[in-house]
């Protein structure tokens, strides 16, 4: 069981999931401890996904540049302007790709059950 969270009051703008597909805008980060310890870092995203890291992963993930060629969440960056948060162009001072992962079905297209 968790004893509890520290819950950041700043963090670089965007995620790079090593194990995602898109770039991420972040919402929200703590640091999870268990047992009064820091155990791993979690953190939530503005399109309303979530996910983790480990401790030593952090200055990998969080970005104030996402990398060129990766695509950024389109939802994170449509939530970003209802809010009335920077875009992605002011944050890292240059145009950033956006795009989505769609699931699709690839089996029984046929008609087959």
């Amino acid at each position: 069981m968790y004893d509890s969270f520290d819950n950041w009051i700043k963090a670089p703008p965007f995620v790079v999931n090593p194990r995602g597909q898109l770039i991420h805008r972040v919402h929200s980060v703590a640091t999870v401890l268990w047992q009064g310890e820091p155990h791993h870092i979690g953190f939530a995203y503005l399109c309303g996904n979530q996910t983790n890291c480990k401790l030593d992963e952090a200055a990998e993930v969080f970005v104030a540049d996402p990398p060129k060629g990766r695509l950024l969440c389109e939802r994170c960056e449509l939530r970003a302007k209802v809010l009335g948060l920077p875009s992605s162009r002011e944050l890292a001072g240059r145009h950033i790709h956006t795009g989505v992962m769609v699931p699709r079905q690839t089996c029984c297209l046929k008609g087959g059950k």
